[in-house]
């Protein structure tokens, strides 16, 4: 009995749960209810028509409420927000194989630290590569937010037919 309470409150402790908070928006989003997850405000959540937030907090917990799932998964794609249980279990994890790996790749990091250090050329390749990198990243993040303000746009579209019905 010890070990299936233990069990649960290891579970319920280190579930992963974000926690909300409706408050009024800060500017530009000052006539309205925004949602915080952990104290970061994602507009997206209760985001309206010409990029406003509502003003009756009925109506923005129920855009909260269908909009929730798809708008943390987009920003989890983004790298914005992490996953609480992939913070307390796999970034551990990773980390101390990241380690381990690193022991092995020391000699190749110091070669090629001394060669961004001593090469101008080699410098310069280096930073393309990684200038290209951003870009590269830079082009999906964006991508991921076309993505998103369509997904928001069909739900208010959805939201203006139910008003008129």
């Amino acid at each position: 009995m010890k070990k299936a309470s233990m069990l649960f409150l290891l579970v319920v402790f280190l579930s992963g749960c974000a926690t909300y908070r409706f408050q009024w928006g800060q500017p530009p989003y000052e006539k309205g209810y925004t949602v915080s997850r952990d104290d970061y405000i994602i507009p997206e959540y209760t985001l309206g028509k010409d990029n406003t937030v509502p003003a009756n907090i009925e109506l923005a917990q129920s855009r909260f409420k269908k909009r929730r799932t798809i708008v943390e998964d987009y920003y989890k794609k983004m790298g914005y927000i992490e996953n609480h249980f992939k913070m307390a279990f796999w970034g551990p994890c990773a980390i101390f194989f990241k380690a381990i790996g690193g022991v092995f790749r020391l000699p190749f990091i110091a070669i090629s630290d001394y060669k961004y250090g001593h090469n101008p050329e080699y410098r310069k390749k280096m930073e393309k590569i990684e200038e290209d990198k951003e870009a590269r990243e830079e082009t999906r993040i964006e991508k991921l937010k076309e993505e998103l303000n369509i997904y928001i746009q069909k739900d208010l579209a959805r939201e203006s037919v139910f008003k008129n019905e």
